[in-house]
């Protein structure tokens, strides 16, 4: 879940973690529905095709709830993604992210809060790939 300084949420029940990316993202059209402000600045990036593209703007101090462990991330301005998020190394490093195959479709992941160091896992199925990038999909049962 993601929630913006006007209050307003955005529950996720899908998203693209990407652990070859340096930065995680958001698509532009999420921005105004959580009252989201941005600061301009530009990212070279190379896409999942080897294109190269940019990101110009970035949003600050995003507050992220992943299954009750929570913390801020500063999330980049994309036009379009293919899925409202992408989480990259930043959100792995954040929250500590351990991940475990637990079946060919489905991973564990444990998360560690910061600064409280409590710890959550949650189960994902997977629901494509594409190189370093993998979207994930809570089941409907957790």
């Amino acid at each position: 879940k993601l929630l913006g300084p006007n209050g307003k949420g955005l529950e996720m029940t899908a998203s693209c973690m990407d652990s070859g990316s340096c930065v995680c993202a958001i698509e532009k059209q999420f921005l105004a529905p959580l009252g989201l402000i941005t600061q301009a600045h530009v990212l070279d990036m190379r896409k999942f095709d080897n294109s190269k593209g940019q990101m110009d703007e970035y949003a600050v101090n995003v507050f992220v709830d992943v299954a009750g462990v929570q913390g801020y991330l500063q999330f980049w301005v994309a036009k379009e993604l293919g899925s409202p998020i992408m989480l990259g190394d930043t959100f792995y490093d954040l929250f500590q992210v351990k991940t475990e195959r637990v079946l060919s479709t489905q991973t564990k992941f444990t998360l560690t809060e910061p600064h409280t160091n409590r710890s959550r896992s949650i189960y994902a199925d997977v629901i494509g790939r594409e190189r370093n990038a993998t979207g994930f999909q809570r089941p409907r049962s957790c």
